[in-house]
This record gives structure tokens, sequence and C-alpha cells, in this order.
């Protein structure tokens, strides 16, 4: 979690935090009763659709051309099959 100090209005201070685990909603409801309870109300909740990693992007990538070679490896191998027969 993060958290960043927004601008002051009205003499309250506006936190903003972030949440960067698997589980935010739960992270958000118990970071909600913590902040109730030093006299701060949440006073709303937006979720950003996470992306993929680099290394994740990677191995997609790399791994493309030996799924095509297995398919082209099957191809090859059906079409034995027909002409034997």
């Amino acid at each position: 979690m993060s958290t960043h100090a927004g601008p002051v209005d009205s003499g309250s201070a506006v936190i903003v935090r972030e949440y960067h685990s698997r589980d935010m909603e739960a992270d958000f409801q118990a970071d909600a009763e913590r902040m109730l309870v030093a006299g701060y109300e949440p006073v709303g909740q937006h979720y950003v659709e996470g992306g993929w990693g680099c290394t994740t992007t990677l191995i997609c990538v790399l791994t493309i051309p030996i799924g095509i070679g297995i398919i082209r490896l099957a191809i090859l191998l059906l079409g034995r099959g027909r002409q034997a027969g």
C-alpha cells in the first residue's frame, strides 16, 4: 500500500491510498476501519485493472514459435498417416 497526501481543502488533508495486493478489497476494508477510528472517512474506491508484467509478456512472445512448431509437426504427422493408408 502506498499513501499520497493530496491538497489541503478547508483545513482537512485528503489522503489517497493505493493497494497493490491480490486481495485489494480486504485490504481496503481493513484500512477503512482503521481510518474511521482515527477520525477519517473513506469517500470512495476506484479499481484499475492491472496489466501483464514484462517477464510474462516476454515468455508469451518467446513461446509462440514453439506452439506453431508443435502445430506444424502435428499437421505433418497427420499428413503422413493419410499417405501411408
